[in-house]
């Protein structure tokens, strides 16, 4: 008896710790989101308890994108690996964002049982990445001029 207590006492401690999380979690399985997180939700743009059951197509700007992520999933997933990829991603309104995207099999031995995705909205920092190589080549640029003679 004491160990279905500690089996259900962790079961609430996983389910507190995947809807307080502050970054968005979604399960997949056969193209499907079969759960996830309040901050998934927001983060796409869906309202609560709507994202459940949607197919995968949902989250990529076109069906191009969606096929390339799947490709790269099934090589990595496949064989035990983490996909840790930067992408363009889609909310339900149709508008993009850059997302950092970590995904791993539910289990590794057996991918076709899923797998669980952590999704972070990184475009604020990819466009400061942008401007700061963007200064940088304007200043190597400037000192690399040579000056006028007087």
């Amino acid at each position: 008896m004491r160990e279905s207590g500690s089996l259900e006492q962790q079961l609430l401690e996983y389910k507190a710790i995947l809807e307080h999380s502050g970054s968005a979690v979604v399960c997949t399985r056969n193209r499907r989101v079969y759960r996830c997180n309040p901050r998934a939700e927001a983060l796409f743009g869906w309202p609560a308890g709507t994202l459940v059951g949607q197919r995968d197509r949902v989250f990529y700007p076109d069906s191009a994108a969606c096929e390339a992520l799947r490709e790269q999933a099934r090589a990595a997933l496949s064989v035990g690996e983490t996909l840790d990829i930067e992408m363009q991603l889609a909310r339900r309104d149709g508008s993009g964002f850059v997302a950092h995207l970590i995904g791993r099999a539910i289990d590794p031995a057996a991918p076709g049982q899923g797998a669980v995705w952590i999704v972070r909205d990184i475009t604020q920092e990819v466009d400061a990445r942008e401007s700061s190589a963007q200064l940088l080549r304007e200043q190597q640029l400037i000192s690399r001029t040579p000056k006028p003679v007087s």
